[in-house]
């Protein structure tokens, strides 16, 4: 942990304690920079002041990026088979998501570990590789069995003549559904070539305007769906917020709306760890 919150919190070297380049800025809280609204205008009244509120809550809500967190999770039915299987085949099961991730990993620091230079950022320099920390879960909040990995992507980049830069991320933005394609096909190839195993769409997952779910064949879909308590609950709260959006707007809500609705319906599906 201290050498997590030494890279990220302090932009410092975890080793040496030096820093990597420039240290975070910091900028004024939401208090703070009420403070220096108000004590501009000690004799607004309520209504400027509501105003001044809102003002400070825009501005005082930016924070440095010192990361970016990325998930690897493969899908349910493989989390049903580690789950369910004797230690030696665990072990199998895990390095077959290993090796998926490291060739995952690999191709984001090929085609995304990019800084800018010059005036403007203009100039974009190659890095030298990226700095990550990762780590491996084994069950949802939920309590179910879900293999997956968070990994933090830290913002530091180091160039080739030594300096130290900050990443420039759009290039990360920009592969994050392949590299999330990729890794599935990835834990797919290594399912069939370590136990012979194919994956298939889930039925009740093909639609024309998205990707449907590959599960592994041979694990029922009851036990799929007995083991994603969480998913479950996430689907209820979305038909719930779906039917509210229709009653208030009559209509239904765009892509791009829906997708905010899930959101919502994740985050209060989402216990406590």
């Amino acid at each position: 942990q201290g050498q997590a919150d030494a890279l990220f919190k302090d932009g410092v070297d975890p080793v040496t304690e030096r820093p990597l380049g420039r240290v975070w800025p910091r900028y004024p809280t939401v208090d703070e920079h009420l403070a220096t609204l108000l004590a501009a205008e000690p004799n607004a009244s309520p209504a400027p002041q509501e105003q001044l509120r809102e003002q400070a809550r825009k501005v005082g809500s930016r924070t440095a990026r010192s990361g970016w967190e990325m998930v690897f999770s493969p899908v349910k039915s493989f989390a049903v088979l580690w789950g369910t299987a004797d230690d030696a085949t665990r072990a199998r099961l895990e390095e077959v998501e290993r090796e998926a991730f490291r060739t995952v990993f690999a191709r984001l620091e090929r085609e995304a570990c990019w800084t800018r230079s010059g005036p403007g950022g203009v100039v974009q320099v190659r890095g030298e590789g990226l700095i990550a920390a990762g780590f491996e879960h084994r069950s949802s909040r939920s309590g179910d069995p879900d293999w997956h990995r968070h990994v933090a992507v830290s913002a530091k980049v180091r160039t080739a003549d030594g300096r130290w830069l900050a990443l420039d991320a759009r290039h990360l933005h920009r592969l994050v559904v392949s590299l999330s394609a990729q890794y599935t096909a990835e834990v797919e190839r290594g399912m069939y070539e370590e136990f012979g195993v194919l994956a298939a769409p889930r039925t009740d997952t093909i639609r024309p305007d998205k990707r449907p779910v590959r599960e592994f064949l041979g694990v029922p879909g009851t036990v799929v769906r007995a083991f994603s308590a969480r998913r479950a609950l996430t689907e209820r709260n979305l038909h719930a917020l779906l039917a509210e959006f229709r009653e208030v707007h009559g209509r239904a809500p765009s892509r791009a709306e829906e997708y905010e609705l899930a959101q919502r319906a994740a985050l209060t599906a989402r216990p406590d760890k």
